[in-house]
């Protein structure tokens, strides 16, 4: 597989930490509207990335549940900036953590339709008490995670850089598939989305993501 091309005013978000002793991460994407960042502006924007996780996210996450780094990438060229940094965000939700396999997806909805993957997160919340019938988050704690996540992406799309604004984004690398070959056609120049709303999946998921599509 060639390198991925270049997608200008991008920054790719690496969160990371550990859920009871083992590692978990998410990437994320948001364009940028202001001038090209160093090093330092991208290590305090992914400060600002963390404090939003913990602002927005740690409600939803038991205590057993930590955010320890945040990476911010610049895609615009290869040897654009990174900036990074530390931190000791726990989860703040009472109960009984769940198996380190289990995930909640929130999936980013975006203004374009198309077959294939869709953005989505998929978090490592939720407590024993928060599923029902085995296979679904309850009511309530569907309303708050939903909640949740819409206001972390409303946090992200706050934070200041380079003099403008992050846009929580998803990027496009692939056109569909060669149908001589089957493997998937890489776009020359990456599609850019704003993420518009965000949906919590009632489902409980794996972080193994084998599931499925969601048949309720």
């Amino acid at each position: 597989m060639p390198r991925l091309p270049d997608v200008p005013n991008v920054l790719r978000l690496v969160l990371s930490g550990s859920k009871q002793g083992q590692p978990w991460a998410a990437v994320q994407y948001a364009r940028f509207t202001g001038a090209s960042p160093g090093s330092a502006e991208l290590a305090t924007a992914a400060a600002a990335v963390g404090t939003a996780w913990q602002s927005a996210l740690a409600q939803i996450h038991t205590a057993e549940v930590l955010l320890t780094s945040v990476t911010c990438i610049d895609l615009t060229r290869l040897d654009a900036a990174v900036g990074s940094a530390s931190m000791n965000h726990a989860g703040s939700r009472v109960g009984t953590a769940l198996p380190n396999q289990v995930a909640l997806v929130a999936s980013y909805k975006i203004n374009v339709r198309y077959r294939g993957g869709h953005p989505r997160t998929y978090w490592p919340a939720g407590a024993q008490a928060d599923i029902t019938n085995g296979r679904l988050w309850t009511s309530g704690f569907l309303t708050l995670a939903d909640g949740a996540c819409t206001d972390y992406v409303g946090d992200i799309n706050a934070i200041t850089l380079g003099g403008g604004l992050l846009i929580f984004s998803a990027v496009s690398y692939f056109s569909g598939t060669d149908p001589g070959t089957g493997k998937p056609i890489m776009r020359t120049t990456p599609l850019v989305f704003p993420v518009t709303t965000v949906e919590v999946h009632p489902r409980v998921d794996t972080q193994r993501r084998r599931l499925g599509k969601e048949t309720l």
